[in-house]
């Protein structure tokens, strides 16, 4: 009895544990093909997909897919939704970035629509070097 009730514990608890990909790519929007499903432990409940991209020359985008409670950069995922930051860093280059949050056992996966978002961005990069 008292195994069965051990067992059925971790069954409940490792239940709990979000899995979400992992994964860096410098260039495109796509996976590597070497991504990774990690664990991302008992008090995360978000995936994190994450789209950077720079001015810097040449024109560069990196995407991230982790967990939403252990990036780097501390943007842990409280919700689902997308948020994003742009700004100047050193040098005057321009870089933007976007967050998006997800709920869910490895949502986030590479369907996730930021072909807009790039675009977007490059537009107004061609658009700032031209004026």
């Amino acid at each position: 009895m008292n195994r069965f009730i051990f067992l059925f514990f971790l069954t409940v608890t490792g239940s709990l544990a979000v899995q979400c990909y992992s994964d860096v790519k410098v260039g495109d929007l796509s996976h590597t093909g070497q991504e990774q499903k990690v664990d991302c432990g008992s008090s995360c409940k978000y995936c994190l997909k994450r789209v950077i991209f720079s001015t810097d020359p040449p024109y560069s985008n990196q995407t991230i897919w982790d967990c939403g409670c252990s990036d780097p950069k501390n943007i842990v995922c409280t919700n689902a939704g997308r948020t994003s930051n742009e700004g100047y860093g050193p040098g005057g280059i321009y870089y933007k970035d976007e967050n998006i949050c997800c709920k869910g056992e490895l949502c986030n996966a590479n369907q996730q629509k930021t072909l807009g978002f790039v675009v977007g961005l490059m537009f107004f990069s061609i658009i700032k070097n031209i004026l």
